[in-house]
């Protein structure tokens, strides 16, 4: 009979387990040298699940012994956001031409005309969905109007704001998770317009009553209800599928952003 490499009972041999452990080390270094913990928690879960861990080489204690505690916990759902969107954020931050020489009057106005065009479609879909948190006062949190109010501060007419164009390929909104995923991407962005604000004023001399008003849309409540999302966060399911949905949701937030801003000609 061929050896299978199993004692009695169904446990490892210790020859291999050694080879495992061996194994571990060997592929530790040469593939996963750039994996975080958590990546590796991840990678070997599957084992985790089964029943056994594994410990280090040359140690006292078993090759294997019965797992006697329960699965790692998922992510809180903040983190998951943070890992899936963080470069995506500085890719698409580093193509906006707020700070950029080319920035002047006419191209700021093209800015917030392309971010109407995607702006007004997506929170109508996304107010119209009822997923969003009573908790969160939904009414407080949509930016559209405010957008109007800076291109009627601009010279358009609401005729011309009529005819801007809009976005048509937008994330899909179908559940909570993918409601809170979109609404990390916005209410996020209203802190990076904190800083945006201050180089419009410098560079261009405009300010909330001329034109600028949507890069300072909270205003003085900007810092809490910003601090009111995160608590949210901090308290809804951390179910695996409501995080993926959320996560998934934010990653294509951005993308549809970027790719909008890119047709209509305003990244660098």
């Amino acid at each position: 009979m061929v050896d299978s490499g199993f004692s009695g009972g169904g446990k490892p041999s210790s020859y291999f387990a050694d080879c495992f452990s061996l194994w571990i080390v060997v592929f530790h270094r040469k593939r996963r040298k750039n994996l975080s913990d958590f990546a590796l928690n991840l990678y070997f879960g599957g084992l985790f699940s089964l029943g056994c861990v594994f410990c280090p080489l040359h140690t006292q204690e078993p090759s294997w012994m019965p797992a006697s505690f329960p699965r790692v916990t998922p992510p809180k759902l903040l983190d998951a956001l943070r890992a899936e969107t963080s470069q995506l954020h500085v890719r698409l931050e580093k193509r906006m031409p707020f700070f950029s020489s080319a920035l002047d009057h006419a191209l700021y106005l093209r800015l917030l005309q392309a971010y109407y065009g995607f702006y007004a479609p997506l929170e109508a879909v996304l107010h119209g969905s009822a997923l969003v948190p009573a908790e969160l006062v939904p009414a407080e949190r949509v930016k559209t109007p405010v957008l109007v109010e800076d291109l009627h501060a601009l010279g358009m007419s609401d005729h011309d704001i009529g005819q801007l164009p809009r976005c048509q390929q937008l994330p899909a909104i179908d559940s909570p998770g993918a409601c809170l995923g979109v609404m990390y991407v916005l209410e996020g962005a209203t802190l990076g317009g904190q800083v945006l604000r201050r180089e419009i004023n410098r560079r261009l001399g405009l300010d909330e009553q001329s034109g600028a008003a949507f890069l300072d849309v909270y205003g003085a409540r900007t810092g809490p209800r910003w601090k009111a999302f995160l608590n949210h966060l901090d308290e809804v399911s951390r179910e695996v599928a409501f995080n993926d949905a959320a996560a998934f949701a934010a990653h294509s937030t951005f993308a549809c952003f970027e790719h909008w801003l890119e047709g209509q000609k305003v990244l660098l």
